[in-house]
């Protein structure tokens, strides 16, 4: 910024050229004009931005499972992780478009080994799974279970401890019409500093 005396007919103010003229708690002082912005909504640009809209939004509902999922990604909640993760199961749809499909949403990413099988009937979901022994690196864990409705887009997240060796919760709270709902349950355990992959599985 360039500060001036006034000259014969006063301060500078105003657009000449390529300068402006103005002044700043009664200092006058001219600059250079402003360079006019690029348009920022390029065609890749565009497909950045869809593509990081369509994930967050599908992984957001898992929020509270994520803070456990991603316990090693070097950030207290997960998110950044979660999304950098998911964001490469995206697909492309129509244009500019992406979707992330619920078969293919990661809510936890680990190399534990955990497994679950799970039964629904009517409202009441039951996930059974071996309780570990105090020799196995996921003693002492927590399992974590989330169920999204894909039709209503409602989804809820629950964990339990992993020496119980089953859960049984109610998805009534998410279900709309039993006729018509399509859930999709994911399950994951987890201590503090170690944790297993998410599995997913269709419910009926």
């Amino acid at each position: 910024m360039a500060v001036y005396k006034q000259g014969i007919l006063g301060p500078f103010s105003g657009k000449v050229g390529t300068v402006v003229g103005a002044s700043w708690r009664g200092v006058p002082y001219i600059r250079s004009v402003a360079s006019k912005v690029a348009d920022a909504k390029t065609a890749a640009q565009l497909e950045v931005r869809n593509r990081l809209s369509a994930v967050t939004r599908a992984i957001r509902p898992f929020l509270e499972s994520i803070r456990h999922g991603f316990i090693n990604a070097g950030v207290a909640s997960g998110w950044p992780q979660a999304v950098k993760v998911n964001r490469q199961k995206a697909t492309k749809t129509v244009g500019n478009e992406f979707q992330l499909l619920p078969q293919d949403i990661i809510i936890a990413e680990g190399t534990a080994l955990f497994e679950a099988s799970a039964s629904l009937s009517g409202s009441n979901l039951t996930v059974q799974w071996d309780a570990p022994t105090p020799y196995d690196e996921l003693y002492g864990a927590n399992v974590y279970v989330a169920v999204l409705n894909e039709t209503s887009g409602k989804a809820l997240n629950y964990s339990a401890d992993i020496s119980a060796g089953e859960t049984t919760l109610s998805v009534a709270s998410i279900q709309e019409a039993s006729d018509t709902d399509v859930l999709h349950l994911y399950y994951f355990a987890a201590t503090s500093d170690l944790a297993s992959p998410s599995v997913h599985q269709a419910l009926s």
